[in-house]
This record gives C-alpha cells, structure tokens and sequence, in this order.
C-alpha cells in the first residue's frame, strides 16, 4: 500500500483543481465542475471498481472520512462488502439529514429565493413528521400519510412534497444512508399512485382581456404617469411576464441598437438569454433621465423593484378583473387572428421554446427581424385603435 494521508484540511478546503485527488489507502476527494467536492472511497475487487460515494466535504471532515476509509479497508480484508460500513455509520441518520443535504445540494442552480421557500416548506413543514425517523425506517404508509392530508387542498405542492421527498431519499441512498435494497418509499410509479386518490385539479389560467378591448384598456392606462403604469404598459408592449419588467436593470438595455436583454438568470427555466426587440414606443415607456452610467433598476420603489402585488393593484383600481400576465394571451391571440405571421415568430416573442434543441441551436438570432415587425405591429394595433 503506497503513502496515505497524503491531503490536509486546508488543501481540501482551497482546492479548485476538477478531478480526483488521492488521500492515499483507496480514499479521494472529488472535485466537479460544478465546485462540489465529495469523499469517494475506491476499492479494486476482481479487476472491478468500485467507487462508494462517502458524502460532501461540508458533511463529513477529512479525519472522519479516513475513519469509514479504514473501515472500508478492514471490510475488505475480511472479505465483507464495503457498502456495510456506511450503513454501519450512518445508522442515526435521520429524514430531517437527508432534506437538509438535497436542500444544500439544489439550492446552487436555484434562480429566485422563492425556489428556496417551496423546497423548505415542502420539507421542513408538510414532510415534517418524517423529519425524526431513521432513514430505513420510512414505508411507502409513511410518506403517504404526510402526502394524503394536503392533495385535494393543496394539490400542486402535495404533488411537489412527494417529488422533493423521493429525491431526498434517493440521495440519502446514493450517500450510504439508506440500504440499496430498499426501493423509495416516495416513488410514485408502482407505489403512491395506487394509494393516493386519482385527482387534479382543474387548471386556472390566468384572466386574459380580449385583444379587441386592449386598446381603449391601454388609452386608459396612459392616463396616469405613475411608474407602475409605464411599467405596465412596456410588460404589455413587450408581451413579458410581469417579473422581466419589474426587475428589469438599465444594463440589459442597448438602446443604440433597439435591444432588451434579459439574461438567462432571469428567465423562466431557460438557460439563453432572451432578446426583445425595442419599438419606439417602448423606448418612451422607460423612465428619462437615464441614468450615467446606465446602472441599477429601471423602474425602483424604495430601493428594489415593485412587488408582484403591484400590476395586480393597479387593475383592480381600475376595476378590471384580468391580470398582467393574461396579456401574454392576449397578445397570442391577436397575433393568431390579425396577422400573418407564423406562430413560431410569436412564440419566440413570448420566450417559448420552439423546435428541437438543435434547431434552438442554429437559430442564432430568433428570428430578432421578424419579431421586431411582429412587435412592432403589436404597439400600432393598440396604440392607433387607442387614438381614435
């Protein structure tokens, strides 16, 4: 056996280095792409690998990891299997451990704090009484009686509990924590879906004003200078959801060029950043002066941008029972019936998906010339009807 102990605590902490690095005696620090690091124990039986995944650097420390190492090593001597000896350690784990590490393990790919929120909720509250119990103690009764109380009432976030349960549980296994024999209590093919009730609930769409009333509505908005409404009315101008405008950042805008981009950061599950081709019209909706340089929210409220409550009480106050994001089909519609454009230049303005990811691919520029005319359409129609 060659030299072990070959790593210290600051080399694990500091290292960036993407690869396998060796503490000797078949224990390695994994480094990913991605800057997780995790403890790999790595044995050699009968010209075959293999690799049994310890856990994160931020779970167990570099002396407790070359304990279940040397663990690993008496096992294999004594010709027991490996995987024994996580088991072994990690009988006292709990549920509460495993949410707590896929919540660690999501929460770096998460975009907005509310992503965050849903995760903790379904977790720590609605999966609250698994949270003492022994990892391989947990049945499939188990998970449906946290599941069963909230799934007519509170259907999409039973739906999402169920799912973010599975995903601790199968993590806790990938870990060690739980037995490889054992299937996932929370899976729902085989398991849930013959237990808990067939059920889904009706979907409700978002209230979406008819295209033919939308220009008296947006003669009627232009009425008041309040920024609220100049925000209003470029998510309406531009067919964005309302989050885009509320947040939007004068650094996205190239004004020069006649261009809105929002990164993918701030999109809806899209990792490219979405283009929107800016009319003048649009261009008279954002707030002037400018600032020098061109930094920070465009349209601020004591120090950040307005709450999703804020379009939603301007339409109120004018006693009209939509929503800002129902203009997004209301827009759809009035691309569908009034013009002539294919429907794949109207949903490139809407950010949707469209094609294979290869054709996503190729499509460098979206379609940007078409969109700018579509769009462009779009601020005549309900600014020219608005007039008269």
């Amino acid at each position: 056996m060659g030299q072990i102990h070959k790593l210290t605590p600051l080399m694990v902490k500091n290292t960036t280095k993407i690869g396998w690095l060796a503490d000797g005696g078949g224990l390695y620090l994994r480094v990913r792409a991605e800057g997780t690091k995790t403890w790999i124990y790595r044995q050699t039986k009968n010209k075959r690998r293999i690799d049994l995944t310890i856990a994160p650097i931020n779970t167990l420390s570099l002396a407790a990891a070359r304990k279940i190492a040397a663990e690993c090593r008496l096992a294999a001597f004594e010709g027991r299997d490996i995987r024994t000896v996580m088991h072994q350690d990690n009988t006292g784990r709990t549920f509460k451990d495993a949410a707590t590490a896929i919540i660690d393990r999501r929460k770096k790919s998460w975009k907005s704090d509310k992503t965050g929120i849903k995760w903790r909720r379904g977790l720590m509250e609605h999966a609250s009484p698994l949270n003492n119990m022994a990892l391989d103690q947990i049945s499939v009764k188990d998970v449906e009686d946290v599941i069963k109380p909230i799934w007519y009432t509170m259907n999409h976030s039973a739906r999402m509990t169920r799912g973010m349960i599975e995903q601790a549980l199968d993590l806790a296994t990938v870990l060690g924590w739980r037995s490889q024999d054992k299937p996932n209590p929370a899976r729902w093919k085989g398991a849930l879906e013959y237990l808990l009730p067939d059920h889904k609930p009706k979907v409700k769409h978002h209230a979406a004003m008819p295209y033919v009333d939308a220009p008296d509505f947006y003669r009627t908005l232009g009425r008041s200078k309040h920024d609220t409404r100049f925000a209003l009315a470029l998510t309406i101008l531009t067919a964005s959801r309302g989050h885009m405008v509320r947040h939007a950042d004068w650094r996205e805008f190239d004004l020069g060029n006649k261009v809105w981009t929002i990164p993918a950061s701030r999109m809806k599950r899209s990792d490219t950043d979405h283009i929107i081709p800016l009319t003048p019209a649009m261009i008279t909706l954002l707030p002037d002066p400018r600032p020098v340089p061109a930094t920070g929210l465009v349209y601020p409220y004591r120090g950040k941008g307005f709450s999703e409550n804020a379009f939603r009480s301007t339409m109120k106050a004018m006693n009209l029972d939509y929503t800002a994001h129902g203009f997004r089909s209301t827009f759809k519609d009035w691309a569908m019936d009034c013009t002539g454009y294919a429907d794949e230049v109207s949903e490139l303005a809407l950010a949707h998906k469209v094609g294979s990811s290869v054709r996503r691919a190729y499509r460098r520029r979206k379609g940007l010339n078409l969109r700018r005319e579509l769009m462009q359409a779009w601020c005549d129609y309900l600014l020219a009807l608005s007039r008269s």
